[in-house]
């Protein structure tokens, strides 16, 4: 039954964060009248991987590797134990991206590294279909290793820091910005309060949480988030992760943020983890250690559809091994992680692939 309720004090009831302390989804009832959570519409179960890449010394399923960069794109159901399948291919074969969102409709990956250097394309795909994927703009910076599961409302996403190679300092502390719906991305002055890359950041109807990484420093356990205001900085969160990480995948619901594996320092792989870190989004508390993946692991990607995490690919402590992987948790009773298929490239090069979401990117977070 549709919601009877559509304005408070001629404020809609979407720019609403909470009436009397509560959430739209704890109410039942607004001065007589019904009052019925609808949850975003961004929201879906269909996990898309875009693209993936591999360097030459890291050996991939126990066999030497080459540098290899991957065009394919994977997808699967997010509540269903499967192996990926074949969606397409992006424009140009790349890693390691900057950023990923969808708005329900559109689903976006832009930035990586190619075999020829720094990328700055944007590509999409319409989440519902598969096999067409399209040329969505450009970035302001040609970036690679930022925050790749994205941070998005769903309407806006952030492309967050990544190596910009150049001239010292190598690593940006640039946020890029841009509409779903439209092309490109810009540089609207907003920055983080540390350059760097590695960053992992959750999705969010009001506000994404950053964990935030300095380059060539020990994976820094600080917290930041942003507003979705355009032009507006990162914001200490005053609060810390467990563990310090970098090149962490994360998922989330409506009210928790998970922060799975990474390393604890973002140059060679440092001390690489296990750690499932969980915070609680409206609370002012650091995170907890949780549990805990079926592997150390880091560089790997994550997303949800705001009841079961996944996890893909990734690569072991030091680099001596990629696997192809995918781990599941349920986000709101969090256990040790289960494999719960594989990622299914044709090449076997399963490691630093990106996790958007099909049916549009499905962890959110609250105001």
């Amino acid at each position: 039954m549709a919601n009877n309720v559509s304005k408070v004090n001629t404020i809609s009831i979407g720019s609403i964060g909470k009436i009397n302390g509560q959430n739209d989804s704890d109410l039942a009832k607004l001065n007589g009248e019904e009052f019925t959570y609808v949850p975003p519409v961004w929201s879906g179960t269909r996990a898309v991987l875009m693209g993936a890449y591999t360097y030459s010394w890291t050996p991939t399923y126990g066999s030497a590797g080459s540098s290899v960069y991957l065009n394919e794109v994977g997808y699967k159901t997010l509540d269903s134990d499967s192996n990926t399948s074949d969606w397409g291919d992006l424009n140009s074969a790349r890693g390691v991206a900057t950023g990923s969102g969808s708005n329900g409709t559109r689903t976006v990956q832009g930035g990586g590294n190619t075999a020829s250097g720094f990328s700055d394309s944007i590509d999409i795909l319409t989440a519902a279909s598969t096999g067409t994927i399209s040329d969505h703009g450009n970035l302001a910076l040609a970036t690679y290793t930022g925050c790749w599961d994205g941070a998005s409302n769903g309407t806006t996403l952030l492309f967050i820091g990544g190596w910009k190679g150049g001239s010292f300092p190598y690593a940006t502390d640039m946020i890029q910005e841009m509409t779903i719906a439209s092309s490109g991305a810009a540089d609207n002055g907003a920055d983080l309060r540390y350059w760097g890359y590695g960053q992992c950041a959750s999705m969010g109807d009001s506000k994404t949480l950053i964990l935030e990484e300095e380059f060539q420093a020990t994976g820094k356990e600080e917290i930041s988030y942003h507003n979705f205001v355009s032009g507006a900085d990162a914001t200490d969160a005053s609060r810390v992760a467990t563990v310090p990480t970098s090149t962490a995948g994360m998922a989330n619901s409506s009210t928790r943020a998970v922060i799975a594996g990474g390393a604890g320092d973002s140059v060679g792989g440092g001390t690489v983890h296990n750690k499932i870190q969980v915070f609680t989004v409206d609370s002012s508390a650091d995170s907890e250690d949780e549990a805990d993946l079926v592997q150390i692991i880091y560089r790997l990607s994550g997303t949800s559809d705001k009841t079961r995490g996944e996890f893909y690919g990734g690569t072991g402590s030091g680099g001596e091994y990629m696997q192809n992987d995918i781990q599941k948790i349920a986000i709101a009773s969090i256990s040790n992680a289960a494999d719960c298929g594989d990622l299914a490239f044709s090449t076997g090069a399963d490691t630093y692939t990106h996790a958007g979401s099909g049916s549009g990117i499905a962890s959110q977070t609250a105001s």
